[in-house]
């Protein structure tokens, strides 16, 4: 069946393949959610260092990313549904491993095999997205899913006491894999991933595909690495305002919440306006946000500033993956963009030390409107190279 004369999907079909996909990119985000608390709690619990600590969890993430990455590039026509089985059951036991092992290298060992199995779980969520007509709106919709997944899971944490030395944002880590497993098998079972040839026409080369595709990768990186940098920091930074513990704490948590707003907002505009304007709002709202950060605001300004970065992230993320699951008619273009962003969740923690220990967090600030521009540049050079294809029938069996 040739991808242009493929059926169009029923809306039972299209549900539940979102509910599938929402599903997988909860899997695939819950240790970033987890971030700075894990980092916290293997230092206090577990009396690792903070390099220590951060290499863990950028094992985790640097897995995830280049599993993602690497699937994307060697599997054609694989069932998602095997996809999604095989990567839950992985994270699964790597997790529960993680829980009893006892010495560093086999920690960092443990949550590298469970970032290896969410690899597959962010593959099937950002390559299924291909069958919605307004793909914009359809990974806004997964984001603001995984938001609210992600304020529960930081919830749950604290009601989890910490025993025999296991730090509980591990245990809350297997519970939320455990919990949304059962989405991963909603997915319907002949679904899968389009044979690569299947991106190659005349109207798309692969080269050029390849291409727009790197740049939207290295635009998505340079957003997410600015941002993330701060968004590791949050502590310092807050406490240098002279916030109190709690203070800090509760400006933070409701920075995630503003994630809702964000991503609900792009959920409600869509594509109906194109990528680049909508985008170029968020980017420059997120460039103040960050210089803001950067020059040590006082209290009021921290909160403003910590909820400023985190919305328009969450705002301009589903439009960067979007804007990649068009560049070829497989949707992988979407894996490769995500994997970039994941990416910055694993280097952005060790920079940002370097960047504190050796000139402070006002460079930062400084690089960032350069940073942005020349991202805005990127995105817009591609969105004028590109056009977007109609939804496709994931083919089957």
């Amino acid at each position: 069946m040739s991808v242009a004369s493929a059926p169009a999907l029923s809306r039972r079909h299209l549900i539940v393949t979102w509910i599938s996909c929402t599903g997988s990119y909860c899997i695939a985000n819950a240790t970033w959610w987890m971030q700075p608390v894990m980092i916290d709690q293997l230092v206090g619990v577990r009396g690792l260092s903070a390099t220590g600590a951060g290499l863990v969890v950028s094992g985790e993430m640097t897995a995830m990313a280049l599993t993602s990455y690497l699937l994307a590039k060697v599997l054609t026509g694989g069932r998602f549904l095997t996809l999604g089985a095989v990567g839950i059951a992985i994270a699964l036991l790597g997790s529960a491993l993680s829980l009893k092992v006892q010495s560093f290298p086999l920690l960092v060992v443990t949550r590298c095999l469970t970032g290896f199995g969410e690899g597959f779980s962010f593959l099937v969520a950002n390559t299924a997205i291909i069958c919605f007509s307004d793909r914009d709106r359809a990974f806004a919709n997964m984001v603001v899913a995984n938001v609210l997944f992600g304020v529960a899971l930081v919830g749950l944490q604290p009601m989890l006491p910490e025993s025999h030395g296991v730090p509980s944002s591990l245990v809350a880590l297997l519970i939320a894999l455990a919990l949304m497993t059962p989405t991963v098998f909603l997915t319907p079972p002949s679904s899968r991933l389009l044979p690569a040839s299947a991106a190659t026409d005349s109207t798309s080369p692969t080269k050029h595909a390849r291409r727009m595709i790197a740049l939207l990768c290295a635009t998505t990186f340079i957003i997410g690495l600015a941002s993330g940098i701060m968004w590791s920091f949050y502590g310092i930074i807050g406490k240098s305002t002279g916030l109190s513990d709690a203070g800090v704490n509760g400006a933070i948590a409701t920075s995630i919440l503003t994630a809702i707003i964000g991503s609900s907002a792009a959920a409600a505009v869509g594509n109906k306006w194109g990528r680049v304007r909508p985008v170029t709002i968020a980017l420059a709202l997120m460039t103040v946000a960050i210089v803001w950060l950067s020059f040590h605001p006082g209290p009021w300004g921290f909160r403003i500033a910590t909820a400023l970065n985190i919305s328009t992230l969450y705002f301009i993320m589903p439009y960067l993956f979007a804007a990649g699951s068009v560049q070829d008619e497989t949707g992988l273009g979407a894996t490769y963009v995500g994997s970039a962003f994941l990416m910055t969740g694993a280097v952005s923690p060790f920079l940002g030390g370097i960047l504190v220990d050796t000139v402070g967090t006002e460079i930062i600030g400084i690089v960032v409107v350069a940073t942005s521009i020349l991202s805005w540049f990127l995105f817009a050079y591609v969105q004028r190279q590109s056009q977007d294809p109609t939804p496709v029938h994931l083919p089957s069996a």
